[in-house]
């Protein structure tokens, strides 16, 4: 080979590779430091999320302490008890058609699905669903731990999903209710959509086509359930569940385990 030619192979190795080399390193230079800021954004966002989240339970917990301190139901809650197996009965009729007169307007403002009464057995005397609620004057489920630990003040129980196929799911605040001697006598409950929550963190994330906050639950099965609809399934309510040790969502099986921190995974897709 001439010298010649050895010289330009020799100039291009010298220019080339090292050309090569700062494009590769700058390539990746720059790659982790959007991916850095893009966690970064992240997690700003579930940070505030979070923070929306517990000012809509602060927010629902001074409705349930305005609650408390009315007179409402305090007039008539012997009466609602006395006579919730007979719920036709004159007694019973306009016992409730007082409480709903008062309590109309601070359902709709809310926009609370039901206002509940519970005696101190733990059965329901007073709902004010407009619509048959399955579960008036039957006894609420795990009564003997609400019971307890409203004791400690109000108490935000877990989402449950509604009775209808098409329902999304509902959590509720539970209260002591106190008598005219301020005695419990039962319970206070506000139940209302979850949808609510979801639709405030929606509003105010900037995610962009594929990004999503996801909210779920860890189940008795040791799964996590999602409870917020999920973007690839349209508005439907999601039925996903995610087995805990597997690889898939592996964020959100560390958050229902009430771990935080950030990173890449595979998604629930």
């Amino acid at each position: 080979m001439r010298i010649y030619n050895k010289l330009i192979i020799a100039f291009l190795i010298l220019s080339v590779v090292p050309t090569l080399f700062i494009g590769v390193v700058g390539f990746y230079n720059a790659k982790n430091s959007l991916e850095k800021a893009i966690i970064s954004n992240l997690n700003n966002v579930a940070d505030e999320g979070v923070k929306e989240i517990e000012a809509f339970i602060a927010a629902r917990k001074s409705d349930m302490m305005l609650l408390q301190q009315q007179n409402v139901y305090k007039a008539t809650f012997s009466i609602l008890d006395q006579f919730s197996d007979n719920q036709s009965s004159s007694y019973y009729i306009d016992a409730r058609k007082a409480i709903d007169a008062q309590l109309a307007v601070f359902q709709v403002m809310y926009r609370y699905i039901d206002i509940r009464l519970v005696n101190k057995s733990g059965k329901v005397i007073y709902t004010s669903s407009t619509g048959q609620d399955p579960e008036l004057n039957k006894f609420i489920k795990n009564k003997e731990d609400i019971f307890e630990q409203v004791k400690n003040g109000i108490y935000v129980c877990d989402a449950v999903k509604g009775y209808g196929k098409e329902d999304s799911f509902t959590f509720c605040l539970a209260g002591s209710a106190y008598g005219r001697t301020d005695e419990v006598i039962g319970l206070i409950q506000l139940k209302f959509d979850m949808k609510e929550v979801f639709d405030r963190l929606n509003s105010n994330a900037h995610l962009g086509n594929s990004g999503e906050i996801m909210c779920a639950k860890k189940t008795s099965n040791n799964e996590a359930f999602f409870l917020s609809p999920l973007k690839d399934e349209g508005a439907a309510i999601p039925e996903k569940k995610i087995i805990l040790g597997t690889r898939n969502a592996f964020a959100m099986q560390r958050a229902v385990l009430g771990e935080s921190g950030s990173g890449r995974s595979t998604d629930y897709r």
